[in-house]
């Protein structure tokens, strides 16, 4: 979901996404931490993709589910050698858990991790995102192209 609450007077999108990923009691051990997200599949809860502040692959169950929520503000748009370049800030707040199966969903224990980035867009296409990320077990930066979704 993406919207844009004020467009008369910042450049600013609010966007947010969810996933459920549900395996199949035939899934082998090693495929266990893959995500099928829309655009190309990611690894399990934690990392980069999907709860940032934690390790890569830090929750892997049958059952996934994470939300993410950024707030998008351009803050800054220029012309440099004739390309077109902006610079975002963007605040984040990632939720997650994995569950052994999908009667054990529930609203406790959940995973959270926060933080902030900086975002360069060029030519609106291409987008080098530089995060921070915090939880309760540590915190990470994360250098990567395109954004978290």
């Amino acid at each position: 979901m993406f919207v844009s609450p004020i467009p008369a007077l910042a450049d600013l999108v609010l966007a947010a996404r969810g996933v459920v990923s549900v395996q199949t009691s035939g899934t082998p051990f090693f495929a266990m931490n893959t995500l099928a997200f829309t655009d190309m599949d990611r690894q399990g809860l934690g990392g980069r993709w999907t709860l940032r502040g934690y390790n890569q692959d830090r929750f892997v169950g049958p059952v996934a589910v994470v939300g993410n929520v950024e707030l998008r503000w351009t803050f800054v748009a220029f012309d440099f050698l004739r390309q077109n370049f902006g610079l975002a800030a963007v605040p984040f707040l990632d939720v997650g858990r994995v569950f052994d199966r999908v009667g054990d969903l529930s609203l406790a224990d959940w995973k959270r991790g926060a933080g902030a980035g900086v975002h360069l867009a060029w030519n609106k296409a291409t987008i080098i995102a530089f995060d921070y990320g915090l939880s309760t077990e540590g915190r990470d930066f994360y250098m990567a192209f395109g954004q978290q979704f």
